[in-house]
């Protein structure tokens, strides 16, 4: 397999079957790449994953912004940038930035058809560095997530049968 990062302990997490990634689960992984990506990127102050129907997947966003709004907010602009794109005869949109009027710029890059990633950078922040470590992570996840759905095939893609449903209503209710 030929890993298309150079990039130290991420890539050891993601490419390597090693006793680091031995009893770590999904979102650990997840987590260890944002946070990998805002370790490496000056003045990238969060992220976060969000799935395209706009549910936090994985969050590092400070304490004094919701995850959630966020995500909900993602899932629409991705939308909008979707259809502006189809209109202009552009395709579909794989990033959409957003520079507010104190300098700070949020940036949201579409893993695949179902995650995206979102990021929150200050002025101080090099926006050629955060393109090229957004995009780095972006591949990271997109084969951490791979790798999930080939471990777990069953679990991750088909619906539950109608007992286990029927079990979990019964727990959930009673």
């Amino acid at each position: 397999m030929v890993s298309v990062l150079n990039y130290g302990y991420l890539e050891r997490i993601i490419w390597e079957p090693s006793e680091m990634a031995i009893g770590r689960n999904l979102n650990d992984k997840l987590r260890d790449a944002l946070l990998f990506m805002q370790a490496e990127t000056p003045g990238l102050m969060g992220a976060v994953l969000v799935s395209s129907s706009g549910l936090t997947i994985v969050s590092t966003l400070p304490n004094t912004i919701e995850a959630d709004v966020v995500a909900a907010m993602t899932a629409s602009l991705l939308a909008l940038g979707d259809r502006t794109a189809q209109e202009l005869w552009q395709g579909k949109s794989d990033q959409v930035m957003i520079k507010g009027e104190k300098g700070t710029f949020t940036l949201v890059e579409k893993v695949n058809s179902q995650v995206a990633i979102v990021i929150l950078a200050s002025v101080q922040a090099k926006l050629g560095l955060v393109l090229m470590n957004m995009l780095r992570t972006s591949l990271a996840v997109a084969k951490i997530i791979e790798e999930a759905l080939q471990a777990y095939p069953s679990s991750l893609t088909q619906k539950p049968s109608p007992a286990t449903i029927h079990r979990f209503r019964r727990r959930s209710v009673g």
